[in-house]
């Protein structure tokens, strides 16, 4: 996990994401911000992510059960895969 000077965890927060269908596999380009406070103004940066099929279930599972878990509980910390 990346830390600043401080030793607190770097979050960069997302601000828009696309999906293409590249026939073997799925490309998946993430735009993000430095800051949560610069998001609506900052430069915006983008990392583009090749995923199989397979990565893009067990993603999408984690995202959906990590979500819930958030809406439901609230707690803080590392989530199971």
């Amino acid at each position: 996990m990346e830390t600043d000077e401080a030793g607190n965890v770097v979050i960069k927060p997302v601000r828009g994401w696309e999906a293409w269908d590249m026939s073997v596999s799925l490309l998946l380009i993430i735009e993000y911000g430095d800051k949560l406070a610069e998001i609506e103004t900052a430069d915006k940066h983008q990392i583009q992510l090749g995923l199989t099929p397979r990565q893009c279930l067990d993603l999408s599972s984690l995202l959906k059960r990590s979500a819930n878990n958030l809406l439901a509980h609230g707690p803080p910390g590392k989530l199971p895969n």
